[in-house]
């Protein structure tokens, strides 16, 4: 395949095209991804993210950043540190043929991949873990070997050695050779003292040749000594000796060593064996580890340089706030200092940006940060943006920055700079983004200038996107006029004659070419001829784009300082009103609660008087109790009507806060009987509820909307209390080994039932522990207008692990 119709694939199937071919190296993209690429642990790490593609496809990009974000996430509340790993390719391979056996080094490797990917696993499987649905459906790409690696532990020592317990043969020879070498070494002694005292034995420390121990033996006694001589001296004085006794300790030591390495072979060999049929599961856990490697250390770099998440947009347009040049703020920050971000908002009005200003404002730093903000987006990274950032996706990203003078092709700045525009006319489109620098510079300015409004013209009428750097008046002066392009300027302190580098989008910039050269000491007289040659006009236009600099910087302080003040005065307004909503509501609530306490005592007297009802028959008062009944009847009626009309207040007032409609599926408390269901069906202002046991036809004002699970769970806690009444009441809780929630809840049903049985104190037992639970009680129960007194009993008869309650 050639070159071109490569390139040609790429385009096809999504990669961004880049003019011109220098565009990686002039947006600084390529020390970025160097910077990247020094985080990875492994080689095929470094090299993925030193081939990082710029990718054009919508869901791609957020799948990648949306991972990339998770990561960030995990790592700002765990420690993921990938152990250094090498490629297994090559392993894997032989480890595929049958029978072939890996040495040490390979097992090593595949050692280190297998605890990555366990470390991974076990990060990713804590409890906290949560919310993580991207990552944890990667980690699902690894497979399941965790079965070789616990074998590999059990062969393979820390120090990369076969362990001693590998096998109990291993183990056996090893404890041999031990034994051996404990042996040579005591003969050896043994023999160094007795020849020493005989003389035989030159002066100094004893050596070592050829891996074995030798005595330094004086020449006209080595006859008198039986052994080997391994070496002589240069003098020939001395001979080295290795004695006869150590000659056969050490060839017994040969052949242990050569058993120990039999045995190590056997040992690698079945491992090789249980290895052999995921053979081509540890090569794709290989590429998926490297990718994990190649994720990671992408937003390590980003968590350097502060990077977010952006969101993407669709509809072609931009909103970078507070933008920073990646590279830039790391070099600030290692000198303590603070760079000031940009904002740009670009869309299909204002397409085009043309950004004027004076020199060493800060122009081409805007024009390369959102070159390479938008290759670092497309390309997966997370950059340095503030929250609710957008970026649009380009197919086509074209810049000219710099000096592209070449002298191979006899091309000098401007020629390079033309065919430069030539390429980016012919490949614009609503789906390009093109950034210029010095936009028409590099030869005659009144040529240049009219060339330059030419090509702005052509670029405009495709639709581009762009920022574009110019000092040219005639084509701050297009801007104006024509839609589509917005001009923008560099703020400058005029009082200091220094740059502010703060971007001001809605009008041109001026030079402040005098200002400038008055700053840098330049004659007065030469200022004076070059305002006089350029003519009152221009002088003119330069003063007014200067004073609407001063006067914009003043209004831009007054508007911030007023913005300031409204908000603060916006968060008070709306404390008050949410403390004002919260003490209603309270109110409501409690007055709700005192309506429910008169419904369920009406409730009760019903029922008692159902039950007295054969009683009075029999003594003929009838009447007597239809009067009663009529009269308790009236009384239940009006305070449900009461409580139905308070608990709506109620409604009024949450749904005040947040609009919650009441939807098919959602948990509903009863009003009236504190049953707990599930709505099922919704016809206009009536719904079906499904409890436990029954269904029921209800209107809204019928229920209340639980928005919790605790909401439900002390629901469920007042269905409780209200239909078992008639259960005998034991006057003691035990809350011992209960989590604060739970105790809570329990505590509550406990002294409701004590308030129904109408007893005078019950026992609360919670044990001394922490005192967690003793306090829960304490604050749970002191200030209830039901509650006279709390106290513990003697300590012989609990003291402080029990609270008595004593109800009025």
């Amino acid at each position: 395949m050639t070159t071109e119709k490569i390139k040609n694939y790429k385009q096809e199937v999504g990669l961004c095209k880049l003019l011109p071919a220098t565009i990686l190296d002039d947006l600084d993209y390529k020390e970025v991804i160097q910077l990247a690429a020094q985080y990875a642990v492994s080689v095929d790490g470094q090299n993925m993210i030193l081939n990082t593609e710029i990718s054009t496809q919508y869901d791609e990009i957020n799948y990648w950043l949306n991972r990339a974000d998770q990561l960030r996430l995990l790592l700002k509340q765990s420690t993921i540190q990938l152990l250094g790993f090498e490629s297994i390719i090559a392993d894997v391979k032989l480890l595929g043929i049958e029978n072939y056996i890996l040495d040490i080094e390979a097992m090593l490797r595949i050692k280190s991949l297998l605890q990555n990917i366990r470390n991974i696993r076990e990060i990713l499987k804590a409890p906290l873990q949560h919310g993580y649905h991207i990552l944890q459906d990667e980690l699902l790409k690894f497979h399941d070997l965790n079965f070789i690696l616990d074998r590999l532990y059990k062969i393979i020592d820390r120090e990369g050695k076969i362990h001693d317990h590998a096998s109990p043969a291993l183990l056996s020879i090893r404890q041999q050779l031990k034994s051996k070498q404990n042996e040579i070494y005591k003969t050896f002694k043994k023999h160094v003292t007795q020849y020493r005292q005989s003389g035989y034995l030159a002066e100094g420390e004893e050596s070592i040749r050829n891996g074995r121990l030798v005595l330094r033996v004086l020449s006209e006694y080595r006859r008198q000594i039986k052994g080997i001589i391994h070496d002589e001296s240069e003098s020939g004085k001395t001979v080295f000796l290795e004695p006869q006794e150590l000659v056969e300790l050490n060839n017994d030591i040969f052949d242990l060593e050569s058993e120990e390495r039999k045995e190590i072979q056997k040992i690698l060999s079945d491992l090789c064996k249980l290895m052999h049929p995921y053979a081509e599961e540890l090569g794709m856990d290989y590429v998926n580890l490297v990718n994990w490697d190649c994720w990671l250390a992408k937003v390590k770099f980003s968590m350097s340089i502060d990077g977010l998440k952006p969101e993407l947009s669709q509809e072609y347009q931009m909103s970078i706030k507070d933008g920073k040049h990646p590279l830039l703020f790391l070099k600030l920050k290692e000198l303590n200092r603070k760079l000031v971000p940009f904002s740009l908002y670009l869309n299909e009005k204002n397409r085009i940006l043309i950004l004027s200003g004076p020199n060493a404002g800060g122009k081409s730093v805007i024009l390369k940060s959102l070159g390479l903000l938008q290759l670092m987006v497309q390309s997966g990274f997370l950059v340095p943006v503030a929250k609710g950032s957008v970026f649009n996706l380009f197919k086509v990203i074209c810049a000219d920055i710099g000096d592209h003078q070449s002298m191979d092709d006899a091309l000098s700045t401007y020629s390079a700079k033309l065919a430069n525009m030539r390429d980016f006319e012919a490949h614009a489109s609503r789906d390009s983004l093109v950034l210029i620098d010095e936009f028409g510079s590099g030869t005659e300015p009144h040529m240049g200038g009219a060339i330059a409004e030419s090509l702005l013209f052509a670029l405009n009428k495709k639709h581009v996107f762009g920022v574009i750097n110019t000092h040219y008046t005639n084509l701050k002066t297009f801007a104006h006029k024509h839609s589509g392009l917005v001009n923008g300027a560099m703020i400058f302190d005029e009082k200091n004659l220094s740059p502010t580098y703060q971007l001001q989008v809605g009008r041109p910039g001026s030079s402040y070419a005098f200002e400038i050269a008055e700053k840098n000491n330049l004659p007065a007289h030469i200022i004076a001829y070059a305002k006089q040659r350029v003519g009152n006009q221009t002088v003119s236009f330069e003063q007014l784009l200067a004073k609407l600099d001063q006067e914009s910087s003043v209004l831009q302080k007054e508007i911030a300082e007023y913005n300031t003040k409204k908000i603060g005065l916006d968060k008070l307004i709306k404390s008050y009103q949410d403390m004002q909503r919260q003490l209603d509501v309270k109110k409501l609530k409690l007055r709700l609660e005192e309506k429910q306490s008169s419904i369920q005592h009406a409730a009760l007297k019903l029922k008692e008087l159902d039950r007295y009802s054969k009683e009075l028959r029999k003594e003929q008062d009838e009447i007597k109790l239809r009067d009663k009944v009529e009269k308790e009847k009236a009384e239940y009626k009006k305070n449900t009507e009461e409580f139905y009309q308070l608990n709506q207040e109620i409604q009024i007032h949450e749904q005040n806060k947040k609009d919650t409609p009441i939807v098919i599926g959602d948990a509903v408390k009863l009003i009236l009987n504190g049953m707990i269901g599930k709505v099922v069906a919704i016809d206009n202002d009536k719904l079906t509820v499904i409890t436990e046991h029954m269904t029921f036809k209800l209107k809204l004002k019928e229920i209340i909307k639980l928005k919790s699970v605790i909401d439900i769970q002390k629901a469920q806690a007042i269905t409780t209390n209200t239909i078992r009444t008639n259960e005998p009441f034991n006057a003691t809780l035990d809350m011992r080994g209960m989590k604060i929630q739970e105790a809570q809840l329990s505590l509550e049903s406990f002294i409701d039932k004590a308030l129904l049985a109408n007893v005078n104190a019950v026992n609360i037992l919670h044990g001394k522990g922490s005192g967690i639970l003793k306090e829960t009680v304490a604050r749970t129960l002191r200030g209830q207008n039901y509650v006279k007194k709390l106290f513990h009993p003697s300590s012989d008869q609990g003291g402080d692990g029990i609270t008595i309650v004593e109800l009025r």
